[in-house]
């Protein structure tokens, strides 16, 4: 019995000892303004944002620019750098967040590493409050990463084009100090925006800088002054942007735009157009009624095939826009019962919206929640990570893991 007891008396010790070392080494442990919030910080309550099912209104969130430095094409997140000694302002796309690049619509998985990215970042969605975790010493120092949620992502070219803006060439100059750099110097040419370069700037430049005309690569001293051009930006010595592409004539940018866009088609296809659910009808015996407004930012050709169509396939999804793992084999069958279209739909919907009979009415088919809509197009296997195959890859997704 005195065996006994000194055995349950020792466990207790230990107990007591691990716990208050495991206490003392998170008091000691270091936090940087990029940690996560772990078990033994206060936790952030990141809330105030969009609710499910429902747009955002007009100029809701924050201008957001920096560098892609951090890509996870999968679960559609990353994080921007500003400047050499900001922290990482990571983000996770909104389901219904738009992401451009040369003009086109585009993927997270489309965009190279390093290039200057502007964003329009909310707080997280109703259910995503802790995707992005959070510190409290980040937030005392950077209380703008509290909009971590983007409704859009675009390249400078497509941020600049799509508000009427272009660049006039003044020239090229040499730089100084010690790191002396050629400069493009340019003026800007159409409206002010809001979190754009409003005034003249100068561009690194150099061999490496992709200028583009007739639809060919060229070298830079075709670029002559006066000019109207367009540029992709990145980071730059001490903090400078220095040109990736610069377009001298529409037809090159056009040809950029167009391999973009057949890209985006080909991923849209295979893996469906994506919207939610606004309204469900259970029927007594099985099967329903499911109503699904699309989400914008897709190329108008892939609406239109789905105005097109009267059959059409449907399976749900997460707000990664990521499907289970029966994406293509057990999608529920459907007819278009009826087709609608919402006059000056709110930023990230489509417009359109269609009211759908099902012969299967699948557990993720309920009001707020996404779903992709399979239109008259190929039948495609995705590769097995990009689905969510079981609950422990299911709970991983729901949270971003910060590097």
């Amino acid at each position: 019995m005195k065996q006994v007891i000194c055995r349950i008396l020792a466990r207790v010790v230990v107990g007591i000892s691990l716990s208050v070392m495991g206490q003392a080494m998170a008091q000691a442990a270091p936090v940087g303004e990029n940690s996560v919030a772990t078990s033994e910080q206060p936790k952030v309550v990141n809330t105030g944002g969009p609710k499910r099912g429902v747009f955002p209104e007009k100029g809701a969130g924050i201008h957001v620019h920096g560098d892609l430095v951090i890509s996870d094409p999968v679960n559609r997140r990353g994080a921007l750098r500003e400047k050499r000694h900001s922290p990482r302002h990571y983000f996770a796309m909104l389901p219904y967040g738009m992401v451009w690049y040369h003009g086109a619509p585009a993927d997270i998985r489309d965009l190279p590493p390093g290039i200057h990215m502007h964003g329009r970042f909310l707080l997280p969605m109703e259910g995503e409050e802790e995707t992005i975790p959070l510190t409290e010493k980040l937030l005392k120092n950077h209380e703008n990463h509290r909009y971590n949620h983007a409704i859009l992502l675009e390249d400078d070219v497509s941020f600049y084009l799509r508000q009427g803006r272009s660049w006039k060439v003044l020239g090229f100059e040499q730089g100084g100090g010690p790191a002396p750099r050629l400069k493009l110097s340019v003026e800007p040419v159409g409206p002010e925006i809001e979190g754009g370069i409003n005034k003249a700037a100068l561009f690194d430049i150099d061999d490496s800088t992709r200028v583009w005309k007739n639809r060919q690569l060229v070298n830079k001293d075709q670029i002559k002054e006066g000019m109207d051009v367009q540029v992709n930006l990145t980071w730059g010595p001490f903090d400078s942007l220095a040109t990736t592409d610069v377009w001298l004539d529409e037809s090159s940018l056009q040809a950029n735009r167009e391999i973009q866009r057949q890209r985006h088609l080909r991923m849209i296809r295979s893996r469906f157009l994506p919207g939610w659910v606004d309204e469900v009808k259970n029927n007594d015996r099985g099967g329903g009624e499911v109503t699904v407004t699309f989400f914008g930012g897709m190329d108008q050709e892939l609406y239109d095939d789905i105005r097109k169509s009267q059959s059409l396939k449907i399976c749900n999804a997460e707000t990664t826009l990521r499907s289970w793992n029966y994406h293509q084999e057990h999608a529920s069958p459907a007819t278009v019962l009826e087709k609608r279209e919402i006059k000056d739909p709110p930023l990230g919907s489509s417009g359109l919206q269609v009211r759908l009979k099902v012969t299967q009415m699948l557990d993720g088919f309920r009001p707020g929640w996404v779903v992709r809509v399979k239109g008259p197009w190929i039948y495609v296997l995705l590769p097995w990570d990009e689905h969510i195959n079981s609950a422990e890859a299911y709970e991983k997704s729901k949270k971003m893991t910060l590097p």
